[in-house]
């Protein structure tokens, strides 16, 4: 059933009515804050990058997903495809995602754009109902499937009755992060692209390309990593894509394969390749990486980068340093300089999670407080830089807000459980090192700063 129909939702104007001109500190909490204009200047950033750079761009909408499904929210989605884009490729993680941007999709072929929604899990077949459903409202083109087990093509018959049409089908790559997807060899991929031109031939797919993803990008800590990281990628599905069009050399015309890669660390390194001279920007990796962009395309292919995370930023990006700030050091605007490239702080940090004070603890061994958020609002992903569950915001400290300059508040969210968060100082991290030879300083340290009910 389309998820729209199973849950009732507020609209957007409802929304506005119970949040526009209030103070956060009066909203209810936990609760996600994101700032527009951080996340419409980081999005900006990777369109002009994926432009100058002529490689494809499909954004993930998975990280804003509760802004999606709890207000039917499609403006980070806008700011993600920009206004100049002619194609509106898609990466859900769920088809819910898929159905609750139902609405606007069909409003961008309306404009005469073309829509095309990956979904990223490997085919589940029960899915195909829903799929085939959605498929059929946004008409041919529209649907994208992954695919990595030959039996998950035998829900494409039933999928072509629902929607009137084969959906086109991605192979799922493993390039190293062993979640999902087939080795890039010929002993893996030749018995299921076989099968899939099969079903081709027969009118049940199309074939579009070959897909990974470099979640162990997130291990990187420099743009050097970043760049490694993507190269290696890149590498490793060109091989995959190589074997597929070999095997459909039987066309008259060879098609050009689509290779997507990425992860925001991994897709945000390109941003180092533009701007001016800078040891990252002219390091072997980069050069190299030049050069393995542009033999893609000698070789018939396409690179189209896929990434989630990057409107918002996180301390996890903080750490990775993959991407460059979209803001020149001296001021709030965006970076419009080409000769400007700054590395990231958290002025790039477009999300913060307001939450309240429950309780705090004084006389423990290290001073310590509690928060109403846990892991079901913070999330349970942890980041090598630091040892805890999130950092205290930079929002209240004394520092001059035009200061390119990272701060960092010394307190952290140690411990969640699911509703509880424990904050206590930090004993140094590497989060703090960044911060520290970057001229930043650690304040807060010096007393207890919270009070129960504070948010």
């Amino acid at each position: 059933m389309d998820l729209t129909l199973q849950y009732p939702m507020a609209s957007p104007r409802e929304l506005k009515e119970l949040f526009v001109g209030k103070k956060l500190t009066g909203l209810p909490t936990p609760i996600a804050v994101v700032d527009r204009h951080i996340a419409a200047a980081n999005c900006k950033k990777m369109l002009d990058a994926c432009r100058d750079l002529n490689v494809l761009f499909r954004p993930h909408i998975k990280t804003h997903k509760p802004i999606l499904m709890i207000a039917k929210s499609v403006e980070v989605t806008k700011l993600q495809i920009g206004e100049n884009l002619k194609h509106v490729n898609l990466v859900v993680s769920t088809v819910g995602e898929a159905e609750l941007l139902k609405d606007y999709l069909l409003e961008c072929k309306d404009q005469g754009k073309t829509v095309n929604v990956l979904f990223g899990l490997p085919l589940p077949p029960s899915y195909i109902d829903r799929l085939g459903k959605l498929g059929k409202v946004l008409g041919a083109g529209s649907i994208n499937l992954l695919i990595d087990n030959p039996s998950q093509l035998n829900a494409l018959p039933k999928f072509r009755d629902i929607a009137g049409f084969g959906p086109y089908i991605t192979f799922k790559i493993d390039t190293g992060y062993h979640r999902a997807g087939l080795p890039p060899t010929e002993h893996d991929l030749s018995d299921i692209v076989k099968k899939s031109i099969s079903a081709e031939n027969s009118g049940l797919c199309k074939i579009h390309g070959v897909y990974s993803h470099s979640g162990h990008s997130y291990a990187a800590t420099s743009p050097e990593e970043g760049m490694s990281y993507l190269l290696e990628e890149i590498q490793r599905l060109s091989d995959g894509a190589l074997i597929v069009k070999d095997l459909l050399a039987e066309e008259k015309e060879p098609r050009r394969m689509i290779i997507s890669v990425g992860a925001t660390p991994s897709s945000s390194s390109v941003l180092h390749l533009l701007g001016p001279s800078t040891p990252h920007n002219q390091s072997p990796t980069a050069q190299k990486l030049r050069e393995t962009l542009k033999g893609v395309l000698d070789k018939g292919l396409f690179v189209e980068l896929h990434a989630g995370n990057y409107p918002f930023l996180d301390m996890q990006q903080l750490h990775t340093q993959a991407a460059t700030s979209a803001f020149s050091p001296a001021s709030d605007s965006p970076n419009e300089k080409a000769n400007a490239n700054p590395p990231i702080g958290t002025r790039d940090i477009a999300f913060s999670l307001l939450a309240e004070v429950a309780s705090i603890y004084p006389n423990r061994q290290p001073p310590q407080a509690l928060i109403a958020a846990g892991c079901l609002a913070l999330g349970r992903e942890p980041c090598p830089g630091y040892a805890g569950w999130g950092m205290l915001s930079d929002w209240n400290l004394s520092a001059n807000t035009n200061d390119q300059q990272p701060k960092y508040s010394g307190w952290e969210v140690e411990k969640v459980s699911q509703e509880h968060g424990i904050i206590q100082a930090s004993d140094g991290t590497t989060i703090q090192k960044i911060v520290e030879e970057r001229g930043g300083k650690m304040e807060g340290l010096a007393k207890m700063p919270f009070e129960v009910g504070q948010k």
